[in-house]
C-alpha cells in the first residue's frame, strides 16, 4: 500500500532536520488525550547544547499553545513557529514525558520531550531500528526530497518502540538565561 507524498507546511519541515524521517500513521501515543497547553515547567526559551545528526534547531521558544524554533545555520534571523491545532501539531502526555506529533499527508512525526530537570530539555525521535519493533512499514519519499518510513505501530509496538534503541535523542537545551 502506497500512501501520499507528503506536503508538509515549510517550518514543518524545517522541524524535520533530516533527509529521512520516522513517521506514523496517526499522532502517539494513541488513546492519550491531546494536551492543550504546553506544561508550564516547559515554557520559556531554550539554547541548545548539542545538536545531533542534522537537527538543527538551535533555539526553541515554548509560550502556552506555540513553539517558536530558530535554525540559525540553515535560515539565520527567521524563527519559525508551529501552533498547538487538534490534527495538525499535538502534544500527548506520555508518563512523565510528551510526545510532539506533526502531521502531514497521512502521516505524523513523532518527537519525545524529556525534562530530565527545570533547567535542562531533551528531545527523541526514532531511527532505523524501529523497523525491528513494528510489523507494518511503508517507505516513500516526499516532493520535498525526504525520505519517510511510516510505521504503523500498534499500541503495543508502540510501547516497545518507546523503550527501544530506536529512540535517539537528537537534541539537548538549557534553558536560556534572561538577556542574553
Amino acid at each position: 500500500m502506497k500512501f501520499f507524498p507528503v506536503m508538509f507546511s515549510f517550518s514543518a519541515l524545517l522541524f524535520l532536520g533530516s533527509c529521512t524521517a520516522a513517521a506514523f500513521d496517526k499522532a502517539h501515543p494513541a488513546k492519550a488525550k491531546t494536551e492543550k497547553e504546553f506544561p508550564a515547567a516547559m515554557l520559556g526559551n531554550w539554547e541548545a547544547t548539542e545538536l545531533i545528526e542534522n537537527f538543527y534547531i538551535d533555539k526553541i521558544s515554548f509560550d502556552k499553545t506555540v513553539v517558536t524554533y530558530e535554525m540559525n545555520a540553515l535560515s539565520p534571523g527567521n524563527p519559525a513557529f508551529l501552533t498547538l491545532t487538534k490534527d495538525s501539531v499535538e502534544l500527548r502526555k506520555m508518563k512523565k514525558d510528551y510526545v510532539f506529533n506533526v502531521a502531514g499527508d497521512s502521516l505524523w512525526i513523532c518527537y519525545i520531550l524529556r525534562q530530565p530537570s527545570k533547567d535542562k530539555l531533551e528531545i527523541y525521535g526514532f531511527d532505523e531500528d524501529a523497523k525491528a519493533y513494528v510489523a507494518k512499514i511503508e517507505t516513500e519519499s516526499s516532493e520535498q526530497g525526504i525520505e519517510f518510513v511510516k510505521y504503523y505501530a500498534t499500541d503495543s509496538e508502540w510501547g516497545k518502540l518507546i523503550k527501544s534503541a530506536a529512540l535517539k535523542k537528537v537534541a539537548s537545551y538549557s534553558r536560556a538565561v534572561p538577556g542574553n
